[in-house]
């Protein structure tokens, strides 16, 4: 493997490290306070939160806080775990993308 690949491939994994779990609590907190809530009764906002952060955990603390904060500039209420996927996904598949190509094409 080319060395310039090598660091490359270094560089956009750094840049996939997954978000931490306080700082994902603390976005979730966020985004929470910044919309309203389809709340059922019965619903446990602790669980729900949980299950949320599970999956922001899987994305670079950039993806996780960007995502996030634009959700709650331009929705009213809070996303449901589908939405919150597709958020995350959307702004993190470049990324993923690059690094795919750049370890396929040695």
């Amino acid at each position: 493997m080319a060395p310039d690949r090598e660091v490359a491939i270094a560089r956009v994994e750094a840049a996939l490290t997954p978000a931490q779990p306080t700082m994902v609590r603390m976005e979730l907190a966020r985004l929470r306070a910044s919309t309203k809530a389809r709340v059922q009764p019965g619903d446990d906002l602790t669980m729900i939160l949980q299950v949320l952060a599970e999956e922001c955990q899987d994305y670079p603390p950039d993806v996780v806080r960007y995502a996030l904060r634009q959700w709650a500039k331009r929705e009213v209420f809070f996303p449901a775990l589908a939405e919150l996927r597709d958020e995350l996904q959307r702004h993190c598949k470049r990324r993923r993308a690059l690094l795919e190509a750049l370890r396929r094409h040695g």
